[in-house]
């Protein structure tokens, strides 16, 4: 649904609204704590149309089942000037709006409308993930723009990923605290009856399968068990190793002749 005829709210200097019809009315209750809060977010002037801000917005939720648009959607909403903590009969409220509207969650309207404010088009690179400017936001909050963007440089000259990335910002801020274990990923194919337990499992803990399976994992070959089956098959992977090599020793002192000598015992 589009909403062409939503007025449009018009503030320059306490002027009072005039509606898209252009005919002025009586400023409502609502207009004097609207310049209240205008003034307090420095805004000098304000025109803002709500119904084109919408429109946008659906447009773009359209736009969003093709690809990822956190940017997109971060920068639309930003463009609201009307703060989230409004509390005036008969205006809505951003996230609220936009939350029903969309049918994205507020956490992620907030994240991605928090990391666009923060890392502003002028600082960002194609070159990366959205999810490394958002590290970098989170990481440096209160970093200016060229400290942002040299990190978001070293970040792709030395192609990190966005763990490492967010080692290396927690590294710089605490040179003295512990490097984290370096960690690897894989893939486990598992039967469907053992997935849907994980599945089961991680429902409880608010979690996914992969959490869970890693957790379980982690946990197991922390154990004693864990210990003595790898030094069991330590050994046996040594043993292999040394029969294997004697084997081939042995094939190869049958097979070296450097004298001829063999050839000579065989044909005298």
């Amino acid at each position: 649904m589009f909403y062409d005829d939503m007025d449009v709210f018009e503030v320059v200097d306490g002027t009072p609204p005039v509606t898209s019809g252009g005919t002025e009315e009586a400023s409502p209750d609502w207009f004097t704590e609207g310049e209240k809060l205008i003034e307090k977010h420095h805004t000098q002037s304000l025109q803002f149309n709500i119904g084109d801000w919408i429109n946008e917005g659906m447009a773009l939720a359209e736009k969003h089942q093709t690809g990822t648009l956190q940017w997109d959607f971060g920068d639309w909403f930003n463009r609201c000037p009307l703060p989230d903590d409004i509390d005036i009969d008969g205006v809505p409220k951003p996230y609220d709006l936009a939350e029903s509207m969309l049918g994205i969650l507020r956490s992620t309207l907030y994240d991605w409308a928090s990391t666009a404010k923060r890392i502003p088009v002028s600082v960002r690179t194609e070159k990366l993930h959205w999810s490394h400017h958002r590290v970098i936001a989170n990481g440096l909050p209160d970093a200016d723009d060229a400290t942002k963007k040299r990190w978001i440089g070293i970040a792709v000259d030395e192609k990190l990923s966005v763990s490492e990335l967010k080692d290396r910002l927690r590294a710089s801020r605490d040179p003295d605290r512990p490097k984290p274990n370096p960690t690897k990923s894989f893939v486990v194919k598992l039967p469907d009856i053992l997935y849907l337990k994980l599945r089961n499992i991680a429902r409880g803990r608010a979690s996914t399968a992969q959490v869970v399976a890693a957790e379980f994992l982690t946990e197991y070959l922390a154990s004693d068990e864990a210990r003595a089956v790898e030094d069991y098959e330590i050994a046996n992977a040594e043993e292999r190793t040394y029969q294997r090599r004697r084997r081939a020793g042995i094939r190869t002192a049958r097979a070296y002749d450097p004298l001829g000598l063999r050839q000579r015992v065989d044909h005298p």
